[in-house]
């Protein structure tokens, strides 16, 4: 009997062995901030997964707080431009390699016409993938990192100030350049202000950003509206 219960025993093991627990997912956010692509149509290993709807420019599938879980490896994915006929080879089929507990953030950035800009200045369409932060502030803190997505004309590099809602632009501003980001700011959760100058003029004015306790934030600068409002506050955490 004992060599039986022996025998059961290291069956299990074996077996135990042979099928490990599978590592936890990875999750990843898509993004569209090309302001002229009037729409983002996003494709899994060419299979659309946004549904009949594609994605308005400043907004995220399938909201701006919440990731799309997915096994980790390497992913293939399109980021396409509604109404171009075909989608174009540096948003097409790109690999995302993901890996357990990743939180990614996938942007489809740059300007669908390069005219766009009179020529001056041209951005192409991009796709760009960030990690998210994914360690939770001190209490009553927040942490909140800026991303420069905008297309402004002569805008490549811009000011960056990250103030109270009051507050003065400071004297000597960092600089940000086009689809770069800032490292991650741990801050006191409360209102906090987010201005891109260019030669000492606001170009993009947040407002008021409430930010809360304990959450981390990416603030993506884009092309402004008619108020001058163009900073879009997703949640990484």
């Amino acid at each position: 009997m004992k060599k039986i219960i022996t025998g059961l025993l290291l069956s299990s093991l074996i077996l135990a062995g042979c099928n490990p627990t599978p590592p936890p997912d990875g999750a990843v956010k898509f993004v569209n901030a090309a302001h002229d692509s009037l729409g983002m149509n996003i494709f899994f290993s060419g299979e659309r997964i946004n549904g009949v709807t594609p994605i308005d420019h400043k907004n995220a599938f399938p909201s701006v707080s919440t990731y799309r879980s997915n096994k980790p490896g390497n992913l293939t994915v399109s980021l396409c431009p509604a109404l171009l006929q075909t989608c174009p080879d540096v948003v097409s089929n790109q690999t995302i390699n993901l890996a357990s507990n990743d939180l990614k953030s996938v942007f489809l950035v740059g300007t669908a016409t390069l005219s766009d800009d009179n020529g001056t200045d041209p951005r192409p369409l991009a796709m760009l993938t960030l990690n998210s932060d994914t360690t939770t502030p001190a209490a009553n803190k927040a942490k909140i990192r800026v991303l420069h997505a905008a297309n402004l004309p002569s805008a490549k590099a811009i000011g960056l100030h990250v103030t109270l809602p009051n507050g003065q632009l400071l004297a000597l501003p960092p600089t940000l350049n086009y689809k770069d980001k800032s490292d991650y700011a741990e801050v006191e959760a409360g209102a906090w202000r987010i201005r891109a100058t260019v030669s000492g003029n606001t170009v993009v004015d947040s407002g008021t950003l409430n930010l809360s306790s304990s959450v981390v934030y990416t603030a993506m600068i884009v092309n402004p509206d008619v108020n001058g409002m163009g900073v879009v506050l997703l949640t990484d955490k």
